[in-house]
């Protein structure tokens, strides 16, 4: 009997321990199926997660193009902010050129005006020595006539025979002439 109890005691114990099993392989399996759900839930999770990450790589995507594009539109900005900053010189050194041309230009206006004023006043001057000119020429002419003519007398003195009568000239009006005659002469030459 001793065997028997032995036996018994130890299908017991190895019950004992297959039921232990048991319930330990029950924990087991419901730690599985809750590990597995929780696998489902994280899965869709995950997958919930890589689309996100897809989205916001296509927006990074998106936003890099984006902002090459915005520095490209920024340097042909620059560049023409630079080329109308070019232009605005040119056109500010132009202006300042045409000032000063206009200045030289209105320097060589009063000059022409003033050298044409100069000419007139010549002309006239020139015209009225002119004038004197043919004025003395003329004198000079009656007085050589006259001189000519027997000294100042006249033609009329010469016939008369008396130093009045004709025009009235006698021999001292007559030196008198002769001296202006000379002085007109040397006057004209020079």
């Amino acid at each position: 009997m001793s065997e028997n109890a032995d036996f018994i005691a130890k299908c017991l114990e190895e019950r004992k321990q297959q039921e232990k099993i048991a319930s330990m392989v029950d924990v087991l399996r419901k730690e599985l199926r809750s590990q597995q759900e929780a696998v489902v839930k994280n899965d869709a999770r995950v997958k919930k997660r890589e689309s996100e990450l897809k989205e916001k790589t296509q927006e990074l995507r998106k936003l890099r193009a984006d902002a090459a594009n915005a520095k490209l539109q920024v340097a042909k900005v620059v560049q023409e902010r630079d080329a109308l900053k070019k232009k605005a010189e040119s056109a500010e050194g132009a202006a300042e050129e045409r000032e000063r041309e206009q200045r030289e230009l209105a320097t060589l206006r009063q000059k022409y005006f003033s050298a044409v004023e100069d000419a007139e006043t010549k002309d006239s001057e020139l015209e009225a020595k002119s004038r004197e000119l043919s004025i003395a020429q003329e004198t000079v002419e009656q007085l050589k006539a006259l001189v000519a003519n027997g000294g100042g007398s006249g033609g009329d003195d010469k016939a008369g025979g008396g130093e009045e009568g004709g025009d009235g000239w006698d021999c001292e009006d007559a030196r008198e002439y002769k001296k202006l005659l000379f002085n007109l002469m040397v006057g004209v030459q020079s």
